[in-house]
């Protein structure tokens, strides 16, 4: 009404115009109203969408176990009828929801959890917790389960004594109709073993009817807690597998998890099969699922308790001797490490032969060896391979088998043998009973050939031939002339039979997607010019393009740079260690050592080494730094107490009222090296004010600050690098100026700072320092802790921490777990013992997913990525 009234004009009375109402045309009323429409109808539209499709409830199922730490396991809890387990499970139940309560993106979507199990160690619990989350929701709910950090006991601080203390809540989406059986109690056994028996269970009604369709059936085996479990299928007769068949899953655990998967099984196994399986602690589960349809007879297993393998792998010396995988021929247990230390008489060389070699994990590419693999020489082995040569030019060699939580394989079968490497004639290894032939020949690398000479008395008209390693598809067999015996192939993988003389390859077929060697194999295009050899003949390593980081060998090959000078042949052609002299210059490049002269020289991590490289002596000028007076040879979780001044640049940064923060790394007499991220503002407080900062430099015992080793300087600035990331954790470098120099002694030393061109190797060892928790959301030690971690590569650390990484962080760490940095360690060093046994500063301690956990690594400030802006700020 008051836009109408305004559109009305009063005329005169005099006026003999008639009286005039200007109100909206027709147009706009109709344009006006469609708008109107449109926007109710969008409206409408929106609500509905979001009511009847966004908002529309998912169920989601997740399967668990957390640890509770201050309760005692009793027999009882393993008969899930019984009053004592029904009375943990109520508290359990009530912690988890406790949990759930506190967390925004899980509590209000929290509708049912079920304790299913209880195991020892304090008790762990097994449960599964049922979910209904709007499908906009559903992601942040799979994200909040997944990260750990999110389901953690909230501290009531009123309570100083909690009913129950909970840590490792983990939780793992599953299959809901898996998840519910557990309310169906109908085919679900408890079976423990008895020690010294073997206990057999079956499917119901084998042999004498089939199981039953539409079943979910669960038996937990247990053992005594100092135990394992050895579980054997004897008799397996299943639905033909398909993807919709029936099916039988072993775990590592009572909680039916994928990531403990042990192995999958459907269809029927012949007698012999090797169906004999190892759990890694006391605990283990089978499932069988099946369809609606099919008259199958089932299985029969047994089980029986092992004691609990104290350590895996040993020193074995000798000029021979065989070794296995744990329980070979039966599947290796999961979660394994072990390390054989094989030595043969110093005059010899060692090399070790695989007979059996399963070490396959489903969906894992063999290129990769990222879960299970064997590992010698730097060089990591899985899959299913034929027998294969791996040796050593010295007589130890180290080979280290690991196995994660998940699937297990069969394992290997291997013997090692001492070899003179002068002699170059063929060493016998054996046809396995064919008498008629000469044995194969090894060669003295399972990734190099070499040529080598053969007596003329062995073949006809052939001087030399290639060495055999497994990746040759060519195996040739020979004897004397005087047996009237040729040089003839023996039929491989299928080829006809038949003897074939001479050096006969394999058929030069394409290999669709991939690379073929001029032998004829197959390989990866990943493994085309990446500086190993993966054809026989090396023809994957010829005509490439090699990187910045790559050394181009005169006969085509790349290979790392920091090869290069190493008095190692890499080339072949030894073209690597031709110019090796300190004095070469060569082009200045990223990697390459710069003198002060401006000169670049060829040669690895020249600084500091004992050596004058540079004309002008610049490589060995400022070299008071890296050594300590005690070197003994008796964040850290993991680690040991360090003797005092095994660390003499190792600082303790502290903030009065507060104690020990954060550590930091003595660099001269008035520079500290630390974290950026030390010196955040954090609860009111503005760390980046120097004055609040205390450094103790030459402690060791945090108890014994005023001792007469312990040097304390107050902090004059603090210089934090201006990119550094409070959110990535990039650029997290500090450096801090004391009020005053320190004087050096025993106990007080500086670290050397490497050069930006210094070159830390993948898998190198490296310590780290700290006065840190030793557990994670433990205490800080009051013992300076020392720990050995390795160098990982970054393109695998990335991998493991979802692309986390930047070129100034790196990767070190146990991959295993139960070695790491933790809270109070940041800002601390990461250091390298070089050759000259002088030690160089790597990294500092910045951030790392929880501490010492398994894949999760910790990330440290790369120092050669962040020298330049040291060096500009500090002169140094």
């Amino acid at each position: 009404m008051n836009n109408l009234d305004e559109g009305v004009e009063f005329l005169p009375a005099m006026n003999s115009k008639k009286m005039e109402k200007r109100g909206p045309r027709r147009p706009v009323v109709i344009t006006v109203l469609i708008i109107v429409f449109l926007l109710v109808s969008l409206t409408t539209g929106l609500l509905f969408w979001h009511f009847k499709y966004r908002n529309i409830p998912v169920q989601k199922v997740f399967n668990g176990h957390l640890r509770v730490l201050n309760w005692e396991f009793l027999d009882a809890y393993e008969n899930s009828s019984s009053p004592e387990f029904s009375m943990l499970a109520r508290k359990v139940k009530s912690t988890v929801e406790e949990i759930y309560k506190n967390h925004a993106d899980i509590g209000p979507y929290h509708k049912e959890t079920v304790i299913t199990a209880f195991s020892e160690g304090s008790v762990i619990a097994y449960y599964w917790s049922e979910f209904l989350v709007p499908k906009y929701r559903e992601e942040s709910l799979n994200r909040a389960i997944a990260d750990k950090q999110s389901l953690v006991q909230r501290w009531n601080p009123r309570l100083r004594n909690p009913m129950l203390k909970v840590e490792s809540v983990i939780a793992f989406p599953v299959d809901p109709s898996i998840a519910h059986s557990a309310r169906d109690n109908s085919c679900m056994f408890s079976l423990h073993a008895k020690e010294g028996e073997v206990t057999s269970f079956t499917t119901p009604g084998f042999p004498n009817s089939p199981y039953p369709n539409n079943a979910l059936c669960y038996w937990a085996l247990r053992a005594d807690a100092s135990s394992t479990i050895s579980l054997t299928f004897k008799t397996l007769e299943l639905e033909p597998c398909r993807d919709d068949s029936d099916y039988i899953k072993v775990y590592d655990s009572l909680s039916p998890v994928e990531p403990h998967a042990l192995v999958r099984l459907c269809g029927n196994y012949a007698p012999s099969y090797n169906l004999t399986f190892l759990s890694s602690q006391n605990v283990m589960l089978v499932t069988l699922v099946t369809n609606k349809e099919g008259r199958f007879p089932g299985f029969k297993a047994e089980f029986f308790q092992l004691p609990k393998l104290k350590a895996c792998g040993e020193t074995l010396k000798g000029d021979s001797g065989t070794f296995t995988t744990p329980y070979y021929p039966a599947h290796y247990p999961p979660d394994m490490d072990c390390v054989w230390n094989i030595e043969v008489p110093s005059i010899k060389n060692v090399k070790v032969r695989f007979n059996m070699f399963f070490v396959l994990e489903p969906g894992i590419p063999v290129s990769s060896c990222t879960k299970d693999y064997v590992q010698i020489n730097g060089t990591r082995y899985c899959g299913e391979r034929s027998q294969f040569v791996v040796a050593s030019t010295t007589n130890k060699i180290e080979l280290r088998f690991h196995s994660d939580q998940s699937y297990t394989d069969t394992g290997f079968s291997a013997e090692f043998l001492s070899y003179d490497s002068s002699d170059r004639e063929l060493k016998p290894w054996g046809w396995g009973g064919e008498s008629d032939f000469p044995e194969m020949w090894s060669c003295p690398s399972s990734v190099f050939t070499l040529p080598c000479k053969l007596g003329s008395s062995l073949f006809q008209g052939h001087s030399s031939m290639p060495c055999f390693t497994e990746n040759l598809l060519v195996f040739l067999l020979c004897s004397a002339v005087s047996r009237h015996r040729k040089l003839c192939r023996r039929d491989v993988e299928g080829t006809p039979r038949g003897l074939m003389c001479g050096f006969v390859p394999f058929s030069l077929s394409a290999c669709p997607g991939k690379f073929t060697c001029n032998t004829g194999r197959c390989i990866d295009r990943s493994m085309r010019c990446d500086g190993w050899l993966d054809c026989v003949d090396g023809s994957d390593e010829r005509s490439c393009t090699c990187t910045e980081q790559q050394f181009k060998c005169q006969n085509g090959w790349c290979k790392p740079r920091f090869w290069v000078c190493d008095n190692v042949n890499d080339c072949g052609d030894n073209s690597d260690e031709l110019q090796c002299t300190g004095q070469t210059t060569v082009p200045c490049k990223e990697y390459t050592y710069k003198c002060r002269s401006g000169h670049c020289i060829s040669k690895q991590n020249p600084e500091c080494d004992g050596e004058q490289d540079c004309e002008d002596h610049s490589d060995e000028d400022n070299c008071n730094c890296g050594l300590r007076s005690y070197v003994r040879k008796s964040r850290i979780v993991g680690g040991q107490n360090s003797d005092v001044g095994e660390w003499p640049w190792q600082v303790s940064l502290h903030v009065k009222g507060q104690g020990h923060i954060c550590g930091a790394s003595l660099v001269s007499a008035s520079w500290l090296v630390s974290a950026a991220h030390c010196f955040l503002p954090l609860q009111g407080i503005r760390y980046s004010d120097p004055s609040l900062w205390t450094a103790y430099l030459g402690l060791t015992d945090q108890g014994d600050r005023s001792g007469p080793n312990v040097q304390t300087r107050k902090i004059k600035r603090i210089i934090s690098h201006p990119f550094f990331n409070d959110y990535t954790y990039d650029y997290d470098i500090a450096v801090l100026e004391l009020q005053s120099p320190v004087t050096f002694t025993a106990v007080v030393q500086p670290i050397c700072l490497p050069d930006a061109t210094h070159n830390f190797p993948v898998g190198k060892d490296l310590w780290v320092t700290g006065w840190g928790a030793t557990a994670e959301g433990g205490t800080g030690a009051a013992i300076l802790q020392k720990a050995e971690i390795r160098l990982i590569n970054q393109t695998v650390c990335n991998q493991l921490l979802t692309d986390q990484l930047t070129p100034r962080m790196m990767c070190v760490g146990i991959l295993t777990g139960g070695v790491d940095a933790c809270q109070g360690d940041s800002g601390g060093p990461l250091v390298s013992v070089e050759p000259s046994s002088r030690m160089f500063l790597a990294g500092v301690v910045s951030w790392g997913d929880g501490c010492a956990q398994r894949n999760k690594p910790g990330v440290y400030s790369r120092l050669t990525s962040l020298r330049d802006w040291i060096q500009e700020h500090t002169g140094l």
